[in-house]
């Protein structure tokens, strides 16, 4: 039953509300085409990160950081923050 409801979570996201109105080929590409967006996002989103952690790994290379790099670093890691939260935000919405 949980499995029923996680099925009938992904096509109303996807925009498929009523499986009779739809031929299954329909049905086919929409799910095909969120699953393709999804892992889009996620490979973005993967790049984006490594990307800052090796700015992070740079910095912390350089232990005499001066106000400047410290204050980057800081962005560095409330992007880093963001990211997360946006990630985890965009899983509880798919499940």
């Amino acid at each position: 039953e949980l499995d029923l409801k996680n099925i009938q979570n992904i096509l109303c996201s996807a925009g498929i509300a009523e499986i009779e109105s739809d031929s299954i080929d329909n049905i086919y590409e929409k799910v095909h085409e969120n699953i393709g967006m999804l892992n889009r996002k996620s490979e973005d989103l993967t790049s984006k990160n490594l990307s800052l952690k090796v700015e992070i790994s740079k910095f912390k290379a350089n232990n005499t950081l001066n106000e400047s790099e410290r204050s980057k670093c800081r962005k560095i890691f409330m992007n880093l923050k963001e990211t997360a939260k946006g990630m985890k935000e965009e899983c509880d919405k798919k499940e």
